[in-house]
């Protein structure tokens, strides 16, 4: 008989299946005080949900609020850069008139 060159990868038994968990054991207890710990469990991660939705709530109503406010003193710096170039140029061009005047007289 001719030897097979294909060899089977995974070998499904008991343990591969249902592995026991770490340490040991049947996983502690019954099935209704597993069960028990698994329900406290979802509960504790609902709690965990709800704070993280809150918090995320909050987050969005501040950074909001940072936008509103940035946005008001950007407008302010610009307003003010504004005035203050459109200054300097009256100055400029107040300067050179003074000086073309001199030149021509």
């Amino acid at each position: 008989m001719k030897k097979s060159n294909i060899h089977q990868l995974f070998k499904p038994d008991a343990s591969d299946v249902f592995p026991k968990p770490p340490g040991g054991g049947d996983g502690g207890g019954t099935m209704e005080e597993r069960i028990a710990r698994l329900e406290s469990d979802v509960e504790h991660i609902k709690t965990d949900i709800s704070d993280i939705k809150t918090d995320i709530r909050d987050m969005r109503k501040e950074i909001s609020d940072f936008r509103v406010d940035f946005t008001a003193e950007l407008h302010k710096g610009i307003n003010k850069m504004m005035a203050f170039t459109t200054t300097i140029v009256i100055a400029s061009m107040a300067i050179m008139a003074a000086i073309f005047a001199y030149i021509v007289k």
